[in-house]
């Protein structure tokens, strides 16, 4: 085998494990962003017309609605375990935890979720866009932390809900779309 089969053979191995990694990527992106548009603006909704704040509880189905449906739509081609996707499993899986308890702990203390949420979605769309060298994904994921500091600086209360859905649009469905359609090509 000669140098230029070899970086072929080498350049076609790296990818392919980004085509699978963009394969894997592109649902979650796609559905967990339209589910977490979709309660936000529920919630947003509910507590404009009815003035009642337990109506934060429909945030609770975020994870009822988003893991069958990201489950549903997976390929069913399995991802190659390699560095980066165990990285980037283990990421998005602590960023969860950390959604979870904060999301968990805004019910019993007031602070401003919202903002963190953002960002910690905002750090994750980053790092993955980084990871997959994905530069449409990264660059998108800036839009988030632009949103984040508006909600943290500029907005309160319910009224963040619909910067915070326009951001989660511009950093994850956008560039879940766009994933998918680079597969096709």
């Amino acid at each position: 085998m000669n140098p230029e089969e070899s970086l072929d053979i080498i350049t076609r191995m790296v990818s392919d494990t980004r085509r699978s990694i963009l394969q894997q990527s592109y649902v979650p992106f796609i559905t967990w962003g339209t589910v977490t548009i979709v309660v936000g603006m529920l919630v947003y909704f509910l507590v404009k017309s009815t003035g009642d704040f337990r109506c934060y509880y429909c945030w609770l189905l975020l994870p009822l609605i988003g893991a069958p449906l990201t489950k549903r739509f997976q390929p069913s081609t399995k991802l190659p375990r390699t560095g980066i996707t165990t990285s980037l499993k283990s990421i998005w899986a602590m960023l969860a935890v950390l959604l979870a308890a904060f999301t968990v702990a805004s019910f019993i203390i007031s602070f401003n979720i919202m903002f963190i949420i953002l960002l910690l979605l905002s750090i994750g769309s980053y790092v993955t866009g980084a990871i997959i060298s994905y530069p449409f994904l990264k660059y998108s994921s800036i839009v988030g932390f632009v949103g984040a500091l508006i909600l943290m600086f500029f907005v309160w209360g319910v009224d963040q809900l619909p910067i915070f859905s326009a951001a989660v649009s511009v950093m994850m469905i956008i560039p879940g779309i766009k994933m998918k359609r680079d597969l096709n090509i």
